[in-house]
C-alpha cells in the first residue's frame, strides 16, 4: 500500500491538534472552580441587564482553553480552619476575659460570591487568605465581647456564637465568604472572677450535704428510740395482763380450798338456839356437789384466762409486725439518705480543685466535653457524674440531642480519643417527632480518667 505524502501531512496535524487539544484541556472537582479569563463574552445579570465579561467559570466539569489567548486559574472551595484567640478583652462589666474559638470558613458556591471571591483572592495564596479572613472574625467577636458578660459568654456559648457570626456575615458577604461553624472551645480569666462564681455553690454543696448528713443520724436514732419504746409499753402490758389473769387464778384456788375444808369446821348455832344437824346422807351429797362447783369455776377461769392471754399475744404480735413494717420503711428512707451522703464523700474529693493537678474541677469536665461536642449539630441536656469503679475515675452519664444520626457516633469516638475520657458507650439514638430541629435523642455512658 502506498502511503501519499499528502496523507502523512495530514497525519501529522491530526497528531499535533490532538497533543495541543489535550494538554489545553482543563478539568476541576466539585472543590474547585476554574476561571478563565481572556476571552469577552456576553452575560444576562439578574436584573435583566446584558454586561460583557472577559472571563467565565466552570465548576465541578472540563473546559478547552484556546492556547494564547485564554488563561486558566484555580479557585478552591474547600474548608479552612482557623484558630481565632482574642486575648485580654473586656466585657461589658469590665472583666478582663480571654476567649478561644475555632472557625470554619469556605468561598461560598454561588456564582455571585465565586466572582466577588475571585476578583479579590484569585492571586493570592490560601495562607493570605486565612489570614484575612481572621483578622475580620477576631474584630467582630472583640466587639460581641464587649456587649456582653462574663457570665453570659460563659454560659451561653451558643447565642455568643451566633452573635459572632452574625455581625461578621455583611463584611465576610463583601468577599463571598461565609462562617458554615463557629465553636467556643476556652473561656478564660486572669483575675479568677469564673473560679469565685463557683466556689459559693461548692461551700453551699458541702453545707447541705453535712446538714442532711446529720439529720439522717437524727432520724435514724428518732426510729429507734421509738421503736424500743414501743416495744417496751407492748411488754408491761403483757406482763400487767399476766398479773391479773394469775391474781384471778389464785382467787379461785383460795375458793376450792375453803370448800375442801368445809366438813371439819364447827357446826354454827340455829340462830333460836336449837342444834341443826343434817343426816350423814345429805351432808356427804352436799358436800361433794359443793367440790363439783369449785372445780368448774377454776376449770373456766383457767381456760378464760388461758383465752385472754393467747389473743392478747397475738394482738400484740401483729401490732409489733405493723411498726416493724411501718418503722422498717422509714429506716429504709433514712439508710436511702446515708447512700446518698456516702456517695457525695466519693464523688466529692474528684470534684475538688488541688494544686498536685490529680484532681480536676467539675467546670473543667464540662469544658472538655464542651469542646468535643459538635456545636452546631449537637447538645448536651444533662450530665450526671457518679463514682467509677475502683480505680478507674468517676463515670459520667450523659443524655442530649443532635441534628443526624451519626452525630452521637461522632461524639463517641472524640470521647474514646480524648486523653481525659475513656469507655465511651453509645445508647441507643431515639428520634424525636415532636422536635424539628435537633430530632435525634441520644445518651452517652463513658468514665474519667484519674488525672496523674
Amino acid at each position: 500500500m502506498n502511503v501519499t505524502p499528502l496523507a502523512v501531512v495530514v497525519g501529522i496535524a491530526i497528531l499535533i491538534y490532538f497533543i495541543i487539544w489535550a494538554s489545553r484541556y482543563s478539568k476541576v472537582g466539585p472543590n474547585e472552580v476554574l476561571v478563565i479569563s481572556g476571552r469577552k463574552r456576553i452575560v444576562i445579570e439578574p436584573s435583566g441587564e446584558r454586561k460583557t465579561v472577559g472571563y467565565r467559570l466552570v465548576k465541578g466539569g472540563g473546559t478547552f482553553d484556546l492556547p494564547i489567548k485564554e488563561h486558566v486559574q484555580r479557585l478552591s472551595l474547600e474548608l479552612m480552619t482557623l484558630e481565632v484567640r482574642t486575648p485580654d478583652v473586656y466585657t461589658v462589666k469590665g472583666v478582663r476575659v480571654t476567649v478561644d474559638a475555632v472557625a470554619q470558613v469556605k468561598v461560598r458556591g454561588q456564582e455571585e460570591a465565586i466572582i466577588v471571591a475571585a476578583e479579590q483572592f484569585l492571586s493570592r495564596s490560601q495562607e493570605d487568605i486565612m489570614r484575612v479572613v481572621l483578622q475580620t472574625v477576631e474584630g467582630h467577636m472583640r466587639a460581641i465581647l464587649g456587649t456582653m458578660t462574663i457570665e453570659d459568654i460563659y454560659t451561653k456559648r451558643r447565642e455568643f456564637a451566633e452573635k459572632v457570626k452574625e455581625a461578621a456575615l455583611p463584611d465576610l458577604s463583601k468577599m463571598g465568604m461565609e462562617i458554615v461553624s463557629l465553636t467556643i472551645r476556652k473561656v478564660t480569666d486572669d483575675q479568677g472572677y469564673l473560679e469565685a462564681l463557683g466556689k459559693p455553690r461548692i461551700a453551699q454543696v458541702k453545707r447541705d450535704a453535712v446538714i442532711g448528713e446529720a439529720e439522717a443520724e437524727r432520724e435514724a436514732q428518732e426510729v429507734r428510740f421509738s421503736a424500743d419504746t414501743k416495744v417496751e409499753e407492748a411488754r408491761r402490758d403483757m406482763e400487767v395482763k399476766k398479773a391479773e389473769y394469775a391474781a384471778a387464778i389464785g382467787l379461785a384456788l383460795e375458793g376450792l380450798q375453803e370448800s375442801g375444808n368445809g366438813a371439819s369446821r364447827p357446826r354454827r348455832a340455829h340462830p333460836v338456839g336449837r342444834l341443826n344437824f343434817l343426816q350423814p346422807g345429805k351432808r356427804r351429797r352436799r358436800l361433794a356437789l359443793s367440790w363439783r362447783h369449785a372445780v368448774a369455776a377454776a376449770v373456766v377461769l383457767i381456760l378464760v384466762g388461758l383465752g385472754a392471754v393467747v389473743g392478747f399475744a397475738l394482738n400484740e404480735r401483729a401490732r409489733l409486725r405493723d411498726l416493724e413494717g411501718r418503722y422498717g420503711q422509714l429506716g429504709e428512707t433514712v439508710r436511702q439518705r446515708q447512700q446518698d451522703r456516702q456517695l457525695w464523700r466519693e464523688v466529692s474529693p474528684w470534684l475538688d480543685r488541688s494544686g498536685n493537678g490529680r484532681r480536676v474541677s467539675q467546670r473543667r469536665i464540662y469544658d472538655a466535653i464542651t469542646e468535643l461536642v459538635p456545636s452546631k449539630d449537637a447538645y448536651v441536656q444533662k450530665l450526671v457524674i457518679q463514682p467509677g469503679e475502683e480505680g478507674e475515675g468517676l463515670t459520667i452519664l450523659l443524655s442530649g440531642r443532635a441534628r443526624a444520626e451519626d452525630v452521637p457516633s461522632e461524639f463517641v469516638s472524640r470521647l474514646n480519643a480524648s486523653p481525659m475520657f475513656a469507655r465511651a458507650r453509645l445508647g441507643p439514638v431515639v428520634e424525636d417527632a415532636g422536635q424539628s430541629e435537633f430530632p435525634k435523642r441520644f445518651s452517652v455512658t463513658f468514665a474519667l480518667r484519674k488525672q496523674q
